[in-house]
This record gives structure tokens, sequence and C-alpha cells, in this order.
């Protein structure tokens, strides 16, 4: 199978689940994002599953996704046809989104659903990450893009991301995909201190300067700022991802990676640290990777069955190892997901 193959974010294929029952989760009064959005996002989503658009590259042919005024961000650095969305005039009455976008680096990922030509219904698995990670950009604007880039040509046609093959490999055998991430707002503070590449230390770039403690206090206030943003959201994310639950019913929860998981299952892993830390003082040190490899780590969420992998990211290579390397991941990943469902059996 191949991408040509996939069908990206169709309506119907689950019942319940449309573009406009996503955007109604994250946009409107109590949600996340203000209600003027919700037109870009549900223009969006109708680009992205134009099956024209979905197999063309944003670089080379970034003309099939800008969106009305709104332009992408620098296709040669930024494969993942990342939109901007300028803080004037869908921001100006929110106070909230007003200041959000006074940090750099602000992002959403676009929830996204995908199978291949022979869906199974009843084969539905939910694959959660952290947060809509941005580096590199500025003030004044909204990012936004899908969780691992999937709706771009340039990210899925890496040989080397393990993630988009792995997608393959799933709807290849009939599963129906949904991917999300618990955080949904991303805000970056700026940054007072850099590393040097010569010597690896930390140091300031104006610590000679007249206003260098007045830049760290500003910095320690933006900090924490930031930090009550998120806090702000906190319910507003869970109540979206309940709905996310709801709308597309899966049979299981996948994370990747010790972020995903603790975002998704933060009591789940603190019981375990305290466990492994009681194990440590007894001479048996327990960590993530030990967690979780070589068989998956089992739990709940919101009632689902839930299963925590290992990142496959190739400097992740120590810690693949226990799973006899990176080059298993796939395998490894739809070995575990196909024996659940084959034990489960079909849902009746």
């Amino acid at each position: 199978m191949c991408w040509a193959d996939v069908l990206f974010c169709p309506d119907g294929v689950v019942n319940g689940l449309t573009a406009n029952k996503v955007v109604d989760a994250l946009v409107g009064e109590n949600k996340i994002f203000p209600a003027g959005l919700a037109e870009v996002f549900r223009r969006r989503y109708s680009i992205m599953r134009d099956p024209k658009v979905f197999m063309q590259s944003c670089c080379e042919h970034p003309e099939l996704w800008k969106q009305g005024s709104l332009r992408l961000a620098d296709v040669g650095k930024y494969r993942d046809a990342l939109l901007e969305i300028p803080t004037h005039p869908l921001f100006d009455d929110d106070d909230e989104w007003n200041e959000i976008l006074k940090y750099p680096c602000v992002g959403h990922d676009l929830p996204v659903w995908m199978h291949g030509p022979k869906p199974c219904k009843d084969r539905r698995i939910m694959i959660v990450s952290q947060d809509p990670l941005r580096t590199g950009h500025g003030t004044g604007k909204l990012l936004l893009s899908t969780p691992f880039g999937f709706h771009s040509a340039d990210y899925r046609d890496n040989d080397g991301d393990l993630l988009m093959h792995l997608a393959l490999r799933l709807m290849e055998s009939g599963y129906v995909l949904y991917l999300t991430d618990v955080i949904k707002i991303y805000n970056r503070k700026p940054e007072l201190v850099k590393i040097d590449k010569r010597t690896s230390k930390k140091k300031s770039p104006c610590k000679n300067c007249e206003h260098y403690e007045e830049c760290k206090r500003r910095r320690v206030e933006i900090g924490r700022a930031k930090n009550e943003i998120q806090r702000n959201f906190r319910e507003r994310y869970k109540q979206c991802l309940a709905e996310e639950v709801s709308l597309f019913d899966p049979d299981v929860i996948v994370t990747f990676g010790e972020p995903a998981a603790k975002a998704l299952l933060p009591d789940v892993f603190c019981r375990k640290k305290k466990e492994s830390s009681a194990r440590s003082k007894m001479g048996d040190k327990r960590t993530f990777s030990n967690m979780v490899a070589p068989d998956p780590l089992r739990d709940h969420y919101e009632g689902k069955i839930s299963f925590s992998f290992l990142h496959p990211s190739r400097t992740n290579g120590k810690a693949l190892k226990l799973i006899g390397g990176a080059d298993r991941f796939v395998e490894h990943c739809a070995s575990a997901l196909d024996k659940f469902f084959n034990e489960k059996g079909v849902r009746k």
C-alpha cells in the first residue's frame, strides 16, 4: 500500500466523526479557540482531504497549500505546509489569545484521521502526542499543522521516519487511525540562555550588558506567565480530548515516548516512578524505557485501553535496543497491536 491509497480526514468512516464535529470540539465559547477560527479550520480540512492536494509537495506547489490571504511559513525550512494565522483580524476581540500571541512559536496541530482502501471500523487506534512543538518562529501568529506532519507529502516521503512506515503498515491491515495532541497549544518563552557550541556550556547572550539582570528578571516573569496560560487551558484540553475520544470511540489509545505518555497518563507514570524509586533502593533500577520495553506498558485512559511504546527516533538508539533496534520498531508495534485485537475479537 502507498500514500495514494489513503483516505485522509474523510467524513463518515466512523459514525459521528466529521471534520465539522472535530472543529466544534476545538472552537467556540469556553473552548480552546475563538469562534473566528471555525471557518479557517474547516477550510483547512477541506484542503487537506483533497487527494490532488494531499499528494502534492508544499515545497513544489505552495499555491495549493495556501489559504486565501493566509500564507505558509518558509516552505524551504518548514516542509509541513505550516499555515500562519496572524493576530489580526481573527483574534482582535479575544484578550486571552492576544496575550498568548505575544509569545514566539505558538502552534496547534489539527487532529487528523485516515485509513486505507479496506478499513475495518472495528479496529480503531488513537495515537496521542504530547504537544504541537514549534521552533524558530516569531510572535504574533498561530502556526497550524497536524500531528507529525501527516498531511504533508514532504514529511511522509521521508524514508527514515518510522512512524510514517508504521502508519502505512497499520492501515494496510485495515486499521483506522486518529492522531491528536494532549496539549493543544504550544507557546515558547523567549530564550535568554543559549549553548556555546564549542564548549557545550550555557552562557547568556547579554551577560556583559548593563540590562542583563533586567532581562533575566523579565524572562522569569514571562516563563511564569507562560506556565499560567497552560494551567488556564488544562481543563479545556482535557474536555476537548474527551470529546475526541467520544467521537472516534477508539479501541486502543497509543503513545510513543516518555513526554507523550506522561502527558496522557500523568498519574500512571508518577505512580510508576514512585514504585521504581522503591526498587532502585533495593538495587533494581527502572527507567521509562524499561517500563515500556520490550513489552509496551498497558493501562487505561477514560475507560479505554492504552499502550505506551518507546519513541522511534533513531537518536533513541540505546533504548530501542530493548526491542531489537530501530529497524524492528514497525514490526514490534504492529505485532503488539495485532495481538491485542486478535485476542479482543471483533467488537459486537
